[in-house]
């Protein structure tokens, strides 16, 4: 998310950071960011001032799969473990995360 905002207000590296850290990063689509920079466009610390505006518009999206997402980060070969390990949903990443289990049963690396 700050690199996105970064393509919109350049060299605006402490907003870029604040507005990332304000969003969770699973539950947002590209679409919902672009239109959030769109609206603000002109105007990057009432950008960022409003992140929260983004999870407001988002709010009825549902969750989304851990394909799609991995898909979106053109990392497809990841599929298959995922579901192996019952990973459906990018919240499950995020769960696996908490509890400090996913390092340990996934390994990051081509079989």
């Amino acid at each position: 998310m700050e690199k996105f905002f970064l393509r919109f207000f350049e060299g605006e590296n402490a907003l870029a950071k604040k507005f990332a850290d304000q969003l969770p990063e699973s539950k947002l689509s590209m679409a919902a960011l672009q239109e959030h920079m769109m609206v603000h466009r002109l105007d990057a610390h009432k950008c960022s001032a409003n992140a929260k505006l983004v999870l407001k518009s988002s709010a009825e999206q549902p969750e989304m799969p851990i394909n799609e997402w991995l898909y979106r980060l053109n990392l497809m070969h990841y599929i298959p473990k995922f579901t192996k390990l019952n990973i459906f949903f990018v919240s499950d990443v995020q769960t696996f995360c908490e509890e400090g289990s996913l390092g340990s049963q996934f390994a990051f690396r081509e079989d």
